[in-house]
């Protein structure tokens, strides 16, 4: 019943979408512009964990960028007065909902290696430059 659905999925004949990939930048104040509009609000408030933990993880893996995170790092970060394995407990599902999050964002991913965490960006995204400059200025 389904296999001439499932037959072009495997041969590939669905038209492709034309165009070009979307380019991401990544703000100083952790904006995330996705061909120059900001990710929408609402995204940020998927899961359980809360808009504010979650743009707090996201800040913290953005200002350590190219570099990792160590978890208990990020536990203590975001849950300092919860005792070490509910801390974890949340860091897991805050590390969930960011990345349902990021799946709306081209290019930026978040990898988990050896218990640590780091944003890993390809393609057309970027970090922004603007607060090098300034730096440098």
């Amino acid at each position: 019943e389904h296999a001439d659905f499932v037959a072009t999925l495997v041969s590939g004949t669905a038209t492709p979408r034309p165009g070009r990939a979307a380019a991401v930048v990544i703000e100083d104040d952790g904006t995330i512009l996705i061909d120059g509009s900001p990710l929408p609000e609402d995204e940020w408030r998927q899961g359980r964990t809360g808009r504010r933990q979650l743009r707090r993880l996201f800040e913290a893996l953005r200002a350590a960028y190219p570099s990792a995170i160590e978890r208990g790092q990020l536990a203590d970060l975001l849950w300092p007065d919860s005792d070490g394995d509910r801390a974890i407990a949340n860091l897991y599902a805050a590390v969930n909902d960011l990345r349902h999050i990021l799946g709306a964002v081209p290019g930026v991913t978040l990898a988990s290696r050896d218990g640590t965490y780091a944003l890993e960006l390809s393609g057309t995204a970027r970090l922004s430059s603007a607060g090098s400059r300034d730096r440098a200025g």
